[in-house]
């Protein structure tokens, strides 16, 4: 009797276990957000960014015989995340920072500058997409 007694607790505890299971919600683990990087880095970096609603960082690296650098970044936002782009020159020193909310977005828009001056060398852009929904591409290339 008792071996059918922990066999019934047994079947009931996993029978809830499996249909509670199936009530869980999908995870936001099916949202994406991708930042590609163009093989010609010679003059810069470019590429292309794209996401529905999920979140990116990717630091790209280049050499950079100028002291300056020019960002050009083009988007068709979807309805709501956020971009930031940070430049580093040689030295490590952020040279130009740039936070958009594609929240009040209406439309294609394009956003350009001009970094400060920094020191020639190895320089890094940063790119950090949270919560984004939309399409793009973007470059930051030698000088202005």
């Amino acid at each position: 009797m008792r071996l059918s007694n922990w066999f019934i607790c047994f079947l009931i505890g996993s029978v809830f276990c499996f249909n509670s299971c199936s009530l869980i919600e999908p995870q936001e683990d099916d949202l994406h957000a991708r930042i590609t990087l163009d093989p010609d880095i010679s003059k810069g970096v470019s590429g292309e960014v794209s996401g529905d609603g999920g979140n990116e960082v990717r630091i790209l690296r280049w050499t950079n015989p100028e002291t300056t650098a020019t960002l050009n970044l083009e988007l068709v936002p979807g309805t709501d995340g956020n971009i930031i782009v940070r430049v580093h020159d040689a030295e490590r020193m952020e040279v130009l920072k740039r936070y958009w909310s594609l929240e009040d977005a209406d439309g294609a828009f394009v956003i350009s500058g001009v970094s400060a001056g920094g020191a020639s060398g190895l320089w890094s852009v940063s790119i950090s997409l949270s919560n984004f929904e939309g399409d793009g591409s973007y470059a930051v290339i030698n000088g202005n």
